[in-house]
């Protein structure tokens, strides 16, 4: 199989040699990498053609215009020549040198003992600016596998991401939404979701690097609005009783979403903590494997 690591960049210098020092690290090498680099203003050019002279299976994309992560990835996606397309932004990096290699393993096994096409993912450690590890996402309790479109739905446990997926299932799903300017990850991974189960590798995957100035700066009420429309637009995909208990929780989560951005850091909110603890105290009816 032929494997194509996309990378979209915009200013991330002080990054972007960690992200590709984790890819060449990696005990399984993609077949080739591609840099899309959306126009920067840094030093990003320089560092790319560095290391591109230096690795050949190293390739860069230059956008001529500012165009966005989501059409910035899309571009990567479409020029790739390998079969499997996995991701990585460019201040992010691979926490773990099997990360590949142990995703390649579980898609290989999958294809071999079920004749079955799936999508890989691996753990997500979040790390703040300087790389310190945060917060670990999956542990073998939460971390979701086959059909997991009620998770992406419904913000149910933690969402898989930078995961392994087919070229040709990518175009088959329509691609990146590029109109969207919030969720057009979840999009997409719900799309796939539809398509694909997923599995998990069981290792540390990508490490996520925390910006005050990323997704969460977002006014609340437009994640609100993108998250209802993503849901409305997707959730007839569910059986008939799946589709009943995704309002339940979805609507639950915009609820506390809500009051938490209204009454952040108060007594309040706290005390409706402790209530939704108790009425959601084990919500396995709701789990989404099926």
């Amino acid at each position: 199989m032929k494997l194509s690591l996309i990378i979209p960049n915009y200013n991330n210098e002080e990054y972007l040699r960690e992200c590709l020092d984790s890819v060449i690290n990696q005990t399984y090498r993609p077949y080739e990498v591609i840099i899309v680099d959306d126009c920067s203003t840094d030093n990003s050019r320089k560092i790319i053609k560095e290391y591109e002279k230096k690795y050949d299976f190293i390739k860069s994309i230059f956008n001529k215009e500012n165009l966005w992560v989501a059409e910035t990835r899309d571009i990567g996606i479409r020029n790739a020549r390998g079969d499997y397309i996995t991701t990585l932004d460019s201040d992010d990096y691979f926490y773990n040198e099997k990360k590949l290699e142990k995703e390649v393993e579980l898609l290989k096994k999958y294809k071999k003992k079920y004749n079955k096409e799936i999508i890989p993912y691996s753990n997500t450690v979040r790390v703040d600016l300087e790389g310190n590890p945060v917060k670990n996402e999956f542990n073998k309790k939460n971390a979701p596998e086959g059909k997991i479109l009620f998770t992406f739905l419904t913000l149910n446990k933690p969402r898989p991401r930078d995961f392994i997926f087919k070229k040709k299932d990518y175009v088959e799903v329509g691609g990146f939404d590029t109109s969207l300017d919030l969720y057009e990850d979840n999009d997409l991974k719900i799309k796939l979701s539809i398509k694909r189960e997923f599995f998990y590798s069981g290792v540390k995957g990508v490490a996520y690097r925390q910006h005050d100035n990323g997704i969460a700066s977002a006014h609340y009420k437009k994640h609100i609005k993108n998250l209802r429309m993503l849901f409305k637009k997707y959730s007839p995909n569910l059986p008939l009783f799946k589709r009943f208990l995704a309002n339940i929780r979805f609507y639950h989560r915009l609820i506390m979403k809500t009051l938490y951005n209204k009454t952040k850091h108060t007594k309040l909110f706290s005390l409706y903590k402790k209530i939704k603890n108790k009425i959601f105290k084990k919500d396995d009816f709701l789990n989404e494997k099926e």
